[in-house]
């Protein structure tokens, strides 16, 4: 594989990503003002599904300018002389190669966040918000946006740089394999207790009956220890959801506090349950495999790369190269394995807590997020990593009328 075959490859991916968003947009045009029979069955109220579908429109094309804005920076800097001049400048200001991955690597995150950054206003502010923005809202906006940018800045410069520098001591990509696998391990252990809390405000569940109904329920799974905590979204918006994240001692439950407000206690059994399920089927061990794979593929297709250029600037190719190649190979798997994740959870769910409590909780939860809108068949292939939730609504029911 050489430069110019790391091109054609993007420009591919490119070409595919930018289709399926179009290809959803257009599917989103034609739907129906009225419910339709089919989605019938469960909603009844055509104010939500027109809310549902309106928001579904709005994502879409915020979704296509982002991915279409990306891969104009990225095909830009790959079909031009800018990476390798960069690449030059910064070895010069640098003095190594290392140094030189640091700084490319903060660049290459500002570079993104540019791009992306008035789409991200217009998410925000035209189509997720309910109400008119204040300068409240402002203010969040901005402050989130400069932890994202400096986050997204640490954490490329320390990978590209790190790449660089584990590419050239001994052991070389070996050793670059070994620490993505160790930060995808400090990630999943760390991100409930670091992350999280650096974007939302992260508090004790409040004491009472149903904290200890959840936490014996947890005993009884073996998942212990285990802190239950809510997600205040008072200062900023959240979906209503829930969460088992973090492992060991850092093990939490996360629920979002809208969530926790407006569902009924078996309702809240039935998505703590969900959760639970995952952890018996074993998926987070499942998934954490999955990124080692890829991880692996990562690697392969740098070491193959390394050679074409200056190290920082071939291994950043490698990266463009890689991320092209789970576009056009994996990604379609790696979501269909988390769709069957996913009814393996409402199953196990609807076998603890009840199809109904199960079916009445994941109602209230498409509602509440306007999730009514169907999807195209090859978007919901390539990115939504939950099944539609008609075929979870039909998965319960049969297991509803089996008896199971």
């Amino acid at each position: 594989m050489d430069g110019s075959l790391v091109k054609w490859i993007v420009a591919l991916a490119a070409l595919l990503e930018i289709m399926i968003h179009l290809a959803e947009w257009r599917f989103l045009q034609g739907l129906p003002e009225s419910i339709p029979p089919e989605t019938g069955r469960f909603l009844s109220n055509p104010f939500v599904w027109r809310r549902s579908v309106c928001l579904a429109r709005g994502k879409t094309a915020i979704r296509l300018g982002i991915t279409s804005s990306l891969y104009a920076l990225v095909l830009y800097v790959l079909f031009t002389p800018l990476l390798e001049k960069t690449g030059a400048w910064a070895l010069a200001v640098m003095g190594s190669h290392a140094g030189a991955g640091v700084l490319m690597g903060a660049l290459s995150a500002l570079a993104a966040w540019c791009v992306v950054l008035p789409w991200s206003w217009a998410r925000v502010f035209l189509v997720e918000r309910d109400r008119p923005s204040t300068l409240g809202d402002a203010r969040r906006f901005w402050y989130d946006q400069s932890l994202y940018l400096l986050l997204a800045a640490t954490l490329s410069a320390g990978a590209l740089g790190g790449a660089v520098f584990l590419s050239e001591a001994a052991g070389g990509f070996l050793g670059i394999y070994v620490a993505l696998v160790f930060a995808e391990f400090l990630l999943v252990w760390l991100f409930p207790v670091f992350l999280l809390p650096v974007f939302f405000r992260v508090k004790d569940f409040p004491e009472g009956a149903l904290k200890e109904k959840l936490l014996e329920i947890f005993r009884s799974a073996g998942l212990t220890p285990l802190k239950l905590q809510v997600v205040d979204t008072s200062q900023k918006p959240m979906p209503p959801n829930a969460m088992l994240s973090g492992l060991g001692r850092a093990r939490r439950f996360l629920l979002v506090d809208s969530l926790l407000k407006s569902k009924s206690e078996e309702e809240v059994v039935a998505i703590l349950a969900h959760e639970v399920g995952h952890w018996k089927k074993g998926h987070q061990t499942q998934r954490f495999f999955m990124a080692v794979f890829l991880q692996a593929v990562l690697v392969a297709v740098i070491w193959v790369l390394s050679g074409i250029g200056p190290r920082p600037v071939a291994l950043l190719k490698g990266v463009f190269a890689a991320q092209a190649l789970l576009v056009l190979v994996f990604q379609p798997f790696i979501i269909r394995k988390m769709q069957t994740q996913e009814l393996e959870a409402d199953a196990f769910a609807a076998g603890f807590a009840g199809a109904v409590a199960m079916k009445s909780a994941l109602l209230g939860l498409a509602s509440q997020n306007r999730g009514w809108a169907p999807s195209h068949l090859l978007y919901t292939l390539w990115y939504e990593a939950h099944p539609p939730v008609l075929k979870r609504l039909e998965a319960l029911d049969e297991i509803g009328l089996s008896g199971k």
